[in-house]
């Protein structure tokens, strides 16, 4: 395997020189270092490794209504810091930072998922508001965003597989969201204001959603409250909340949003029951919880 060593005042002093450099089946190791870079991993099989978590920083500051040098807005999708598009790469060891952290900035990406089986382990992402999106986007918006994003963005059949393996991940609105099927164990998600964890958009014809496995909820500070678990950003998304730990900002637990008929669209899933859910929600027993365990076990086995 080709391995490359990206270190600041160097030859190869960032991560997109890196990746230019690296073959597919490549894996790159970052020293520690801030890196205010805007990156696209397109090649397969990649594997980045930082020197360590707390130092090795990989920054930009794009959001929604930043004016793009085509005259339009950025829009959501073109604000990530980075974006995976390549299968089967894997991040281990590094935070990845959208600067534009502050509500007044509205929708602003740290990290965009669109590859399969992608993993992320140790990690840290934060924003303010959409820290991490996980493709494939919503069907509606497949069509709206035609000749605005690329085909390769657009045009993703499928499940996408994705885990996070205890990360720290932050914001405060919808700071987690997409149509991803996607795994989070062992990690704390980390509240920075009122508002909303996962977002998920999932279709009707997906089967899997968003898992989170004994995970903590956390609030930033003692002046956040007012937080939902989650809300769904299209009438059937999908999240599964299993064996997990939450701080007192937590309120009722979930918000149905838009959701015209969340008595019958609703696909929110917790174990253990808690008395202090709003009454919709589905609380599963042991046995189902022992089930959902064995399948996440085969789904997320990569």
């Amino acid at each position: 395997m080709q391995k490359v060593v990206v270190e600041k005042n160097t030859d190869i002093d960032s991560l997109a020189k890196a990746l230019d450099l690296v073959s597919k089946n490549g894996e790159i190791f970052i020293k520690n270092g801030f890196y205010k870079e805007k990156i696209i991993i397109k090649k397969d099989n990649i594997k980045i490794i930082g020197e360590s978590k707390e130092n090795v920083i990989i920054a930009f500051d794009d959001y929604s209504l930043k004016i793009h040098e085509d005259k339009r807005d950025y829009n959501t999708f073109r604000t990530a810091t980075m974006i995976v598009k390549g299968n089967n790469c894997s991040l281990e060891n590094i935070s990845i930072m959208n600067l534009a952290n502050e509500k007044k900035y509205h929708q602003a990406i740290a990290l965009e998922v669109l590859g399969n089986n992608f993993k992320a382990k140790n990690c840290y992402f934060t924003s303010y508001q959409d820290t991490l999106f996980l493709g494939p986007l919503p069907d509606d918006l497949k069509i709206r965003y035609f000749n605005f994003l690329s085909k390769e963005e657009l045009f993703i059949e499928g499940n996408v597989y994705s885990k996070f393996i205890n990360c720290e991940i932050e914001g405060a609105i919808d700071f987690i969201f997409g149509s991803g099927s996607s795994l989070f164990e062992n990690c704390t998600l980390i509240s920075s204001d009122s508002g909303y964890v996962f977002a998920p958009s999932h279709s009707l014809f997906q089967n899997d959603g968003f898992y989170v496995l004994n995970c903590t909820f956390k609030k930033k500070n003692e002046s956040v409250n007012n937080v939902y678990i989650s809300r769904p950003w299209r009438s059937f998304g999908k999240t599964i909340i299993l064996n997990c730990f939450f701080e007192n900002h937590i309120i009722d637990g979930y918000d149905f949003w838009n959701n015209p008929h969340p008595e019958i669209y609703n696909r929110f899933y917790e174990y253990p029951f808690n008395n202090k859910r709003n009454k919709l929600i589905h609380f599963l027993n042991d046995l189902e919880y022992q089930d959902i365990i064995k399948e996440i076990k085969i789904k997320f086995k990569f």
